[in-house]
């Protein structure tokens, strides 16, 4: 309880400029978040996103009126709450959500309530549910903020510095997975909420936090943001937050920036990590092909020191097929991937998922008597 306190005193400062400033933007971000697993892609968040976000916008109070949070009850309690809401979101209390997928967790829940959610008079019942004591409460709250895109609206910027203070001291990951991704939807046009963001990636306790920023906080502005984000990746320690950042590169643009930091991730000893970075250089739009041989030349070194697994192939393999790459390129990276089919002590999943990469039934006919079943298979397949 101290700490969250502490943590509380610690957001109303970090964001009451914002609310002192009632700084507004109406134009939202050059794009909203679009990562893998985002809500923009949940269930409710399609036509009723964008529906919910037209009527906040008609709603919207001038920009010299941003709420003020409330200096009474909040959560359930709070002042102003849709009491049909309220019951709702206290329904959810029973539900279990699941950290690592939060978009797909208490579907039944969330559509109810989004369904009784109206964009253009709910907003203080969202918000002040946002600072419910319960977790699960919290969560119908955070979804429907990103499901609906709500800090994309004027309303949502003028609400800002409420949803900042909340995020700051959120301390659920699959709340703060999706206020990380909601903020991702703010005004990054104003340096006070940008900075702010800026100092959840930085420091927020919560990797879950750090990482749903880290998804696509480049779209915001590449010359601004890559920096950070390479920076943070070098600083940080948690793997979800190191593999957050690599997606996060996927859309950028910047390939004298964006390359090089894939090609010394490539390096990492986590398979996963550097299976992430080698999937950003070979399969994409061709960004990377300038770095194809320097590419090559730091996976036959690493397949020389350690051991692929399965998703690192499932990864890396996709050399053999990427955009601009020549058939010089391709064949090296053949050649080299060989080394992975021949050791026997590899996963068979990775063995035989490169050897049909390889696509040779000359070769493969000298696999039809592996000691693995699926190698044998791949091979067979190959004979056809």
């Amino acid at each position: 309880m101290i700490a969250r306190a502490h943590s509380l005193l610690f957001a109303l400062a970090l964001v009451a400029p914002l609310t002192a400033c009632g700084k507004k933007q109406d134009a939202p971000p050059a794009e909203a978040s679009g990562s893998a697993g985002s809500a923009g892609s949940a269930g409710s968040a399609g036509s009723a996103g964008s529906a919910g976000s037209a009527a906040l916008d008609a709603a919207a109070p001038p920009a010299d009126a941003a709420p003020a949070a409330p200096t009474g009850p909040r959560g359930r309690t709070g002042p102003g709450n849709n009491p049909a809401l309220v019951e709702l979101a206290v329904a959810n209390e029973a539900c279990t959500i699941d950290p690592y997928y939060p978009t797909n967790s208490c579907s039944k829940q969330v559509a109810a309530f989004e369904a009784a959610f109206d964009p253009a008079k709910d907003l203080p019942t969202v918000l002040n549910l946002l600072e419910d004591a319960n977790p699960q409460v919290r969560y119908i709250a955070t979804r429907t903020l990103a499901d609906r895109m709500i800090m994309q609206t004027s309303p949502g910027h003028a609400a800002a510095a409420r949803v900042l203070a909340a995020a700051a001291v959120e301390t659920e990951p699959a709340n703060a997975t999706m206020l990380g991704q909601a903020l991702l939807q703010g005004d990054f046009k104003d340096a006070t909420f940008a900075d702010a963001v800026a100092g959840f990636f930085d420091h927020h306790p919560l990797p879950a936090m750090r990482a749903a920023i880290a998804s696509n906080l480049a779209v915001q502005d590449e010359a601004k943001w890559l920096p950070i984000m390479i920076k943070r990746f070098a600083a940080e320690t948690d793997k979800d937050v190191k593999l957050g950042i690599i997606s996060g590169m996927y859309m950028a643009s910047d390939a004298a920036t964006v390359c090089p930091f894939l090609l010394d991730t490539m390096k990492d000893g986590d398979n996963e990590i550097a299976g992430l970075a080698a999937y950003g250089i070979v399969w994409s739009n061709g960004k990377c092909k300038d770095s194809y041989d320097a590419f090559l030349t730091a996976y036959a070194a690493r397949l020389t020191t350690t051991k692929p697994d399965y998703q690192y192939v499932l990864k890396v393999y996709y050399m053999a097929k990427a955009p601009g790459a020549t058939d010089a390129q391709k064949k090296a990276f053949v050649e080299a991937s060989k080394a992975i089919v021949a050791d026997t002590t590899l996963s068979g999943m990775a063995r035989a998922k490169m050897l049909e990469t390889i696509g040779d039934k000359a070769y493969a006919k000298g696999f039809l008597a592996d000691p693995d079943s699926m190698v044998v298979e791949a091979a067979k397949r190959l004979q056809k």
